[in-house]
């Protein structure tokens, strides 16, 4: 399935891909297809594209910019969502975690932000 959202190029969904076809994407990408992912299959597609139009229109926040943007997405998902948004945002993480072959722990303190700038500063990460 191809899904087209507001700040971000068409990406072709396809939620059986193997892991190793991950790796060879860069992180920003990793996080937009894990983001994208995980909404759909909460949210449903026609939800998830409402909620990237209103992270956009309210927050300013492209779906483009979530890896150098962590804190804001984190905000604006608050915003749109409530408390549930803290539950949204661990299955992402564990997703996340997941693509990139590390194991989710959680870290008393630690946001969304802190969680993906591991990721991203991690050694394993500079394969994708």
């Amino acid at each position: 399935m191809t899904l087209y959202f507001p700040g971000a190029k068409s990406m072709n969904i396809n939620p059986n891909s193997s892991k190793g076809s991950q790796y060879n994407r860069n992180f920003n990408d990793v996080l937009q297809a894990t983001i994208k992912e995980t909404l759909l299959g909460i949210f449903g597609a026609k939800s998830t594209k409402t909620i990237f139009k209103t992270m956009e229109k309210v927050h300013s926040i492209r779906l483009d910019d979530v890896s150098s943007k962590s804190h804001t997405f984190d905000v604006a998902l608050k915003d749109i969502l409530g408390t549930g948004h803290q539950i949204v945002e661990d299955m992402i993480l564990e997703n996340l975690f997941d693509k990139t072959g590390k194991e989710f722990e959680y870290r008393e303190n630690f946001s969304f932000s802190d969680y993906v700038n591991s990721i991203k500063d991690s050694s394993s990460m500079k394969r994708i």
